[in-house]
């Protein structure tokens, strides 16, 4: 699948605020958390892989928590990537003091998503980078949820 133009957006943003000379930096906060949420509403999980596969810096900042955000239907798929070696950026959110300065695997964010729905709120954590989740447990953990989950509606 080839990013969409929507994926270059989180860069232009970044460059027009630098660039816009702000001296009210509630507008500026206020800016970014706008974008945020429009952008969260128009992309889905897998597409948002596929941005931070090209993603030109090491960090993507999330600016504010998406509750439900993360379907089951996303689920199957990005469990197909827990073994994606490939490089993308890794997640952080802007609450965090820290800030990785590596690059991720494809792999590392699709567990991080993964446990966002888990959880129902991403990012599930303020770093994907120090986040763990093995590709077991999340497969464990995903077929009690899916049975109980398929149960559930058939009753």
């Amino acid at each position: 699948m080839k990013p969409s133009a929507f994926c270059i957006l989180p860069i232009l943003l970044s460059c027009w605020l630098a660039k816009a000379q702000d001296t009210d930096s509630v507008l500026s906060y206020n800016r970014l958390m706008a974008y945020d949420t429009v952008y969260f509403s128009r992309t889905d999980p897998l597409a948002f892989l596929d941005c931070l596969k090209v993603y030109p810096v090491p960090s993507f900042i999330v600016w504010r928590n998406h509750r439900g955000w993360v379907k089951a239907d996303h689920i199957p798929r990005l469990v197909e990537l827990l073994d994606d070696r490939d490089t993308c950026a890794n997640v952080m959110s802007a609450l965090s003091s820290y800030l990785e300065l590596k690059r991720s695997t494809v792999a590392q964010e699709a567990a991080f998503i993964i446990y966002g729905f888990r959880i129902g709120v991403y990012p599930p954590a303020l770093n994907s980078s120090g986040f763990r989740w093995t590709k077991d447990e999340i497969i464990r953990w995903w077929h009690s949820y899916g049975i109980r989950h398929v149960k559930d509606k058939s009753e």
